[in-house]
């Protein structure tokens, strides 16, 4: 992981070893891939930078409640 926000556990089995790196393919635009290698969740998020791809993934359903 290239950047300093810490990403949350993975939302369906809590791993912490979260991986997020850019991929850049030849036949298409750079894109982000966040992901759990432990359960095998991952995205991919084209035309995003990495704070908003980090901030996708550490979004949660409850997040407005209080």
């Amino acid at each position: 992981m290239t950047s300093k926000t810490e990403l949350k556990p993975c939302p369906f089995c809590g791993g912490a070893d979260i991986e997020s790196y850019q991929v850049k393919p030849s036949w298409t635009d750079p894109y982000w891939r966040i992901g759990c290698p432990d359960c095998g969740v991952w995205f991919e998020i084209a035309n995003w930078t990495e704070e908003d791809a980090i901030e996708a993934w550490n979004r949660r359903a409850n997040d407005d409640a209080n």
